[in-house]
């Protein structure tokens, strides 16, 4: 059996109203949230952040010269800070009660 042809014929009203309520649909969306979100809408820009400065230097031995220098310092007990071997020392010597909680009556 033969197919019937199909007419080129369409309808304008119906792609007319189509279009036209797709089009109203999106403006009644923005609407409401515009009334719902009002502040997200009349917001100021956010300021722009200004990066930090590389840390690297161009002489990147004399850094690490200072670095293992600064941590050496701060091992040894120099910028008043306790010695490592000192620290152990008062802790080895409170004994069992070095670790109790401050304040818990331990001599």
């Amino acid at each position: 059996m033969p197919e019937q042809p199909q007419t080129a014929d369409v309808s304008y009203r119906t792609v007319i109203i189509t279009a036209g309520g797709i089009i109203g649909f999106l403006i009644l969306v923005l609407v409401v949230l515009s009334l719902v979100f009002p502040q997200l809408i009349h917001r100021p820009a956010p300021a722009v952040a200004q990066f930090p400065a590389p840390s690297v230097t161009v002489d990147e031995r004399t850094q690490r010269i200072q670095l293992e220098r600064a941590q050496k310092e701060r091992l040894t007990g120099k910028n008043g800070t306790m010695a490592i071997e000192r620290a152990m020392a008062v802790i080895a010597a409170k004994g069992a009660s070095a670790f109790q909680p401050v304040g818990s009556g331990a001599p």
